[in-house]
């Protein structure tokens, strides 16, 4: 509202002290006829409509703005859920490869044990101290990437990289949106650009009535 109000405001007014001496370098004024001092004020008018067409020229332009806000504010929005979705999907394999290291240390231990006692040979105890290790090693690239996605996500919120993020227990739920061809009606990009298409109308209204005259109201004294 602010820029439309500004877009439509009269140009600021013009102040003119006039001096005319006909005997320079003397001063003569109240002496001579012809020599005298004034002051003239000066206002610029627009022409008919072209305050409202400036005004709604700025409201398009402020409304591109505002549909370009929300398409990023949309995309920021998506791009959390897709993070999101992407720490439950690394929490869930985290949680299923704890247990499973669980079971992997116990297959150790007993095969371990049971080496000791002979019952089992040293090939045994070796199977299962590799699953181990390839558990761990898995484990530790799975600990890497959720540490990466956790600093995109902090980036996103505007929080420092290693700021703690809590387990995800659930995924985020989807976002209500219409269907078919109202999906199309009501994304950020189609409201960015009719927003634009609407603005250059309205700067080429605003252009054709520049080529319109320009008036003027003024008033002066001299004496």
């Amino acid at each position: 509202a602010s820029m439309a109000e500004a877009a439509g405001a009269l140009p600021d007014p013009m102040v003119e002290v006039m001096l005319q001496d006909v005997g320079f370098p003397a001063y003569t004024v109240g002496e001579e006829e012809m020599s005298m001092i004034g002051v003239e004020v000066q206002q610029g008018l627009l022409y008919p409509g072209k305050r409202k067409a400036a005004r709604a020229e700025a409201g398009a332009r402020a409304s591109v703005s505002m549909a370009q806000w929300e398409a990023q504010r949309r995309r920021l929005a998506l791009a959390i859920r897709q993070v999101h979705a992407e720490l439950y999907a690394l929490d869930r394999e985290l949680e299923a490869l704890a247990s499973t290291r669980e079971l992997v240390d116990l297959m150790i231990a007993v095969a371990t044990t049971r080496y000791g006692t002979g019952e089992a040979d040293a090939g045994a105890v070796l199977r299962a101290q590799l699953k181990g290790d390839e558990i761990a090693v898995r484990l530790t690239d799975l600990e890497a990437r959720r540490t990466e996605f956790a600093a995109e996500l902090n980036a996103m919120r505007g929080l420092p990289a290693d700021a703690p993020v809590g387990t995800v227990g659930a995924l985020p739920g989807p976002p209500a949106l219409p269907s078919g061809i109202e999906v199309v009606k009501g994304s950020p990009d189609t409201d960015v650009a009719r927003a634009r298409v609407r603005k250059a109308e309205l700067a080429l209204d605003v252009a054709r009535l520049e080529t319109r005259p320009k008036f003027f109201a003024g008033a002066a004294l001299a004496s």
